[in-house]
């Protein structure tokens, strides 16, 4: 009886550990992937160009939309996070935080100016540079991920998209 209530016990307690693992290390082995593999650095954007079944800059891509992918790091300075919208097409861009969970999504209905000025801070720090006309960001982790699409609408409109695509920029202040 004691071998079987052990035997439970050690399956159970295996268990648990082996969800928690894959519910919290998960999401960080994502990012980890997508930084590596793109080889890129942090807070330096990534232009991608038409999405094939080849391309893996991103998890999962659409090969109707335009990404451009940015890792962000703020534990030295917050970033500013500035670009256009194009005028007549869907366009979004969302912050992810370090274990892959979305904080921050605005799309080009919700942004009228078809512009977007966001700094983003670490939670909770004073904002001494709100004066800047940003939309002040509070991220809940210091490493994350940025990311912007923009519709393909139309394939002839390509090289005013990929213009669009280019005002993309986050530079640490």
């Amino acid at each position: 009886m004691r071998k079987t209530i052990s035997g439970i016990l050690i399956f159970t307690l295996t268990g648990f550990a082996a969800y928690w693992s894959v519910i919290f290390v998960t999401p960080y082995a994502v990012l980890l992937k997508v930084k590596l593999s793109s080889r890129s650095e942090f807070n330096h954007p990534i232009y991608a160009d038409i999405i094939t079944d080849k391309d893996r800059h991103v998890v999962l891509p659409n090969p109707d939309f335009l990404y451009v992918v940015s890792g962000y790091d703020i534990r030295k300075s917050p970033v500013r996070i500035t670009g256009k919208m194009p005028e007549d097409a869907y366009s979004s861009i969302a912050v992810y935080s370090n274990n892959t969970l979305n904080f921050f999504i605005k799309n080009d209905r919700q942004t009228p100016s078809k512009e977007f000025n966001i700094l983003l801070v670490k939670e909770g720090e004073d904002v001494k540079y709100s004066e800047s006309g940003s939309e002040v960001l509070p991220a809940p982790s210091n490493l994350g991920t940025v990311m912007m699409r923009i519709l393909i609408d139309d394939t002839s409109r390509i090289d005013y998209l990929k213009e669009i695509q280019k005002t993309f920029r986050i530079e640490p202040l």
